[in-house]
């Protein structure tokens, strides 16, 4: 009869995989007010009020950008305002992204966003007739709309926000 046969230790490896997509999002919008400002050299303009906010999420940084459009014009304003209006913003970037302007923008800005978590983007907007004697801001409610995008190299997720003001 043969020996029986003698345990003997055996190892062997398991893997574990998962992916992390590179996720952005927009997960809150608060809209914004406008002032009015009576001025002597204008008659009125929309001066900066309460900013509007806009909470990104995104958690693969450095492939994210974040883009602030400016409008074209109101979105709605009272029938009898028939001139033209020069819009202005500044933003402020605060948590895991920051950036700011104390200065009064017209073109579209871009950031990256080189941190993975959370970001508020606030913006303050205003507006000035263009041609302030002659067509100045009538009474009534003024609305418009700037655009924030965040997106990876290519798509992306648009949230928009509004101020709106009345003379």
């Amino acid at each position: 009869m043969a020996p029986p046969a003698v345990a003997q230790t055996q190892t062997t490896t398991v893997e574990f995989s998962g992916t992390v997509d590179p996720t952005g999002e927009i997960r809150s919008v608060t809209d914004g007010t406008m002032t009015y400002t009576i001025d002597s050299q204008t008659g009125g303009f929309f001066n900066y009020g309460s900013p509007a906010r806009v909470v990104v999420n995104v958690n693969n940084p450095s492939t994210w950008l974040v883009t602030i459009t400016p409008p074209a014009s109101f979105t709605t304003k009272p029938e009898t305002f028939t001139g033209a209006a020069t819009f202005f913003y500044r933003y402020a970037l605060s948590g895991a992204n920051t950036a700011s302007t104390s200065s009064d923008l017209q073109i579209p800005t871009q950031f990256p966003l080189a941190n993975s978590g959370e970001t508020t983007v606030e913006i303050q907007s205003k507006a000035l007739p263009q041609n302030p004697q002659s067509q100045p801001f009538t009474a009534g409610n003024y609305t418009l709309r700037l655009t924030v995008t965040i997106s990876p190299t290519a798509g992306g997720a648009t949230g928009i926000i509004g101020p709106t003001g009345t003379p």
